[in-house]
């Protein structure tokens, strides 16, 4: 991957972090129509999304990805939440070769 595209998903990793734990002006609700309506694009097909930069009021970053991307930055984001959710209700599965 390049460099614009790690700076993109780290972008989105933490802005949608924050969103998880607080949505706000209906963010969650356009997203899934977003996704809904989406469905039968074509997967290479660039879809660019702008985004509100933490800390700033009047920054945004914008990002541009293929649907293929966004799909796999959405799974690896689910992926990566879910584990830390196991990790910190039980420390000793986010390492199973660790202690036993």
């Amino acid at each position: 991957m390049n460099k614009a595209c790690l700076t993109a998903i780290a972008a989105f990793l933490v802005s949608g972090t924050a969103m998880a734990s607080s949505p706000e002006d209906g963010q969650e609700d356009s997203e899934k129509a977003e996704q809904v309506a989406d469905a039968n694009v074509d997967k290479d097909k660039k879809i660019c999304r702008t985004e509100k930069v933490t800390g700033s009021r009047t920054r945004v970053n914008r990002i541009c990805l293929t649907r293929a991307q966004w799909d796999e930055l959405h799974r690896n984001t689910k992926m990566g939440l879910d584990e830390m959710g196991r990790a910190a209700n039980h420390p000793n599965s986010a390492n199973p070769n660790s202690g036993m």
